[in-house]
C-alpha cells in the first residue's frame, strides 16, 4: 500500500469507530466517556487534511473560532455570530456521516459564509424575504464554488431545476 494515503485510511477508520459510538448513543442515550475528545481530535484531522490538499487559508480560518459540539444542533456544521465572538457548532450525529472530502467542503461552505458577510445579509434580508428562501440563496451563494459537498447540499443547477428558476454562476446572495 502507498503509505502516501495511510492517513487517510486511519481517519477513516477513526471515523467508523465514532459513528459507532453514535448509533450506540441513539440506541442507549449515552455516549462512551472520551468520545468528545476523541471527535475534536477527528475534527481537527479533517482540518488539516484541508491543509494538505493546499487549502491552508480555510482550515487555518476554522482553527481561529471557537468550537462547540452539541449533539442536538440540526446540521453537521454551522457558524453562530453571537455579540463579538463566532462560533463554530458541530453536530458529531451527523458531521461523521460524510466523508472526509465532504466534511472539507463543508468547513469551506461555513468560513464562505463568514467572508462573504452573510450573517449581517441574512439579517436585512429576513425584513423583506421568507427565512427558508433566504437559507437556500444564502447556501447557493456559497456552494456554487464547492465541490465534492455533501449530497444534501443544495446546488446551482438543482435548485434551478426545482423551482424553474434561471439563476446564473457567480451572482451575489441578493
Amino acid at each position: 500500500m502507498d503509505d502516501r494515503y495511510s492517513h487517510l485510511d486511519q481517519g477513516d477508520a477513526q471515523r467508523r469507530r465514532l459513528l459507532q459510538d453514535i448509533v450506540r448513543y441513539t440506541e442507549t442515550g449515552t455516549l462512551r466517556q472520551g468520545f468528545m475528545g476523541e471527535f475534536i481530535r477527528y475534527f481537527h484531522e479533517v482540518t488539516f487534511a484541508l491543509m494538505t490538499r493546499g487549502d491552508d487559508f480555510f482550515a487555518l480560518f476554522i482553527g481561529r473560532l471557537k468550537m462547540e459540539v452539541d449533539l442536538s444542533w440540526q446540521w453537521p456544521l454551522a457558524t453562530v455570530v453571537a455579540a463579538d465572538e463566532i462560533y463554530l457548532k458541530i453536530n458529531p450525529a451527523s458531521f461523521l456521516f460524510m466523508r472526509l472530502e465532504e466534511a472539507g467542503s463543508l468547513i469551506k461552505h461555513e468560513v464562505l459564509h463568514l467572508i462573504l458577510d452573510h450573517h449581517r445579509r441574512e439579517k436585512t434580508l429576513k425584513k423583506r424575504h421568507d427565512k427558508t428562501a433566504i437559507n437556500l440563496a444564502l447556501d447557493v451563494a456559497v456552494n456554487q464554488y464547492l465541490q465534492d459537498l455533501p449530497p444534501f447540499c443544495e446546488k446551482l443547477a438543482t435548485v434551478n431545476l426545482k423551482l424553474g428558476l434561471d439563476l446564473k454562476f457567480n451572482e451575489t446572495l441578493e
